[in-house]
């Protein structure tokens, strides 16, 4: 409806970025983190991580609104090292390990992980090859 409306062309893709990168990408990995860790490790950069992906998460759509790729290319890039982050803070760097923590959620949390790495990669080709540039 709004699209109707106003024109905009972008309004869907916009509504379902923020919805997923923006709430359930980063709840899902706050949550496997909490399930995977007791307590970060010195220095691991909890606000580095939180901060780069805030600022990945306005970059990429302000790029494509903007029509322009460098925004979304640096948007993507402060995303996937969000996640470079997260790995470390989760598999190495002297975190402490959740006692508790299984197989199947170390393996959860990774897959999310991966995920969205794999889909970050998908949102450059795609923004890459669009035709509005």
């Amino acid at each position: 409806m709004i699209r109707t409306a106003i024109g905009f062309d972008h309004g869907i893709w916009l509504v379902a970025y923020l919805v997923l990168v923006g709430f359930l990408a980063p709840t899902l990995l706050c949550r496997g983190e909490r399930r995977v860790l007791a307590q970060p490790g010195p220095d691991q950069g909890a606000r580095l991580v939180a901060a780069l992906w805030l600022a990945g998460v306005i970059a990429v759509p302000a790029g494509v609104l903007g029509q322009a790729r460098v925004l979304v290319c640096a948007g993507a890039i402060c995303l996937l090292a969000a996640l470079v982050l997260l790995v470390d803070r989760a598999y190495a760097g002297g975190a402490t390990p959740a006692p508790e923590r299984s197989r199947t959620e170390l393996t959860a949390h990774g897959l999310t992980i991966a995920v969205m790495t794999v889909s970050t990669g998908i949102g450059v080709l795609l923004a890459w090859s669009y035709p509005w540039f």
